[in-house]
């Protein structure tokens, strides 16, 4: 605890007096400290080079905003020139051709199922609320052992309709 307290006294110590510092350092001079004066600076107030760099950065670096325009010449801003890391184009286009292509053949191979089949495995798997096999025994009239046997076999006939499918490459057109 106390070792933090004499680190952040350094801290301030060293933002309150860089100012004056730096100043008596340069006096007719513009730009960065030299690695001598940043040393000289370190020495007086007791803190680390690196500490002297880092408030050097934070204390006389002037903020801008990103919408500043890159130049006379265009409306292009700083902004525009920041890449967002959360976005891959590449992958997000992908993954919608891939889905699109996922969608078609689920559409082309449901075509093989009976209604009820449909109608089961969409209360089953595809609702956002599935439905459960007490449910929908009572609707159909029949045990629920056997709605679970109608949705397992409408499963298998969609898989292997699925595989014949890509097997065959008979993709419709999206």
């Amino acid at each position: 605890m106390k070792e933090l307290e004499t680190n952040l006294s350094l801290k301030k110590k060293l933002f309150f007096n860089l100012r004056r510092l730096r100043n008596q350092l340069k006096k007719y001079e513009e730009g960065y400290l030299t690695n001598d004066q940043i040393k000289s600076i370190s020495d007086d107030l007791g803190v680390t080079q690196e500490e002297v760099k880092q408030m050097e950065g934070r204390v006389f670096n002037q903020d801008f905003s990103l919408n500043t325009p890159l130049n006379d010449e265009n409306d292009s801003e700083w902004i525009d020139q920041v890449e967002d890391e959360t976005i891959d184009t590449v992958s997000k286009v992908e993954q919608g051709d891939e889905l699109k292509k996922r969608k078609a053949l689920y559409k082309q191979a449901v075509t093989k199922l009976e209604p009820r089949e449909i109608e089961i495995l969409t209360a089953r798997r595809l609702d956002e609320e599935p439905k459960t096999l007490e449910d929908l025994s009572q609707k159909y009239s029949i045990s629920r052992e056997r709605v679970r046997q109608i949705e397992n076999k409408a499963i298998k006939k969609l898989k292997d309709e699925i595989k014949i499918i890509s097997d065959q490459k008979r993709l419709p057109e999206t």
